[in-house]
């Protein structure tokens, strides 16, 4: 994966909810931008995610991704980019934290 700067500091208040790869069904509560805000139906567990990792089959909305996971980083720190669009980047910090950053903050 390839390595990127972080341009700036960020921290988020929010635990995350893990998702259960055979029970991932959600119920969506709020859109907000680019992110929305669910709940997962068997844990109770509501959080954030980018809008483009809900999946929708059986008429059904669904995830296969934690929800508000949203490492704290620094400025000047060196993270690995999975995936990324123009507003949100999954990533895994030094400390082999796995979550979601603004993708303007990445260099």
């Amino acid at each position: 994966m390839p390595k990127k700067t972080l341009l700036k500091d960020f921290s988020c208040d929010m635990k995350p909810v893990y998702i259960d790869w055979e029970k991932q069904d959600i119920t969506i509560i709020e859109k907000n931008g680019y992110m929305t805000k669910v709940r997962d139906e068997y844990s109770e567990g509501e959080g954030l995610i980018p809008d483009r990792e809900i999946h929708f089959f059986d008429e059904k909305p669904h995830v296969y991704q934690f929800l508000s996971s949203f490492p704290a980083v620094r400025k000047g720190d060196r993270l690995s980019v999975f995936d990324e669009d123009e507003t949100m980047s999954l990533v895994i910090t030094e400390n082999a934290t796995v979550g979601w950053l603004p993708s303007d903050i990445i260099e």
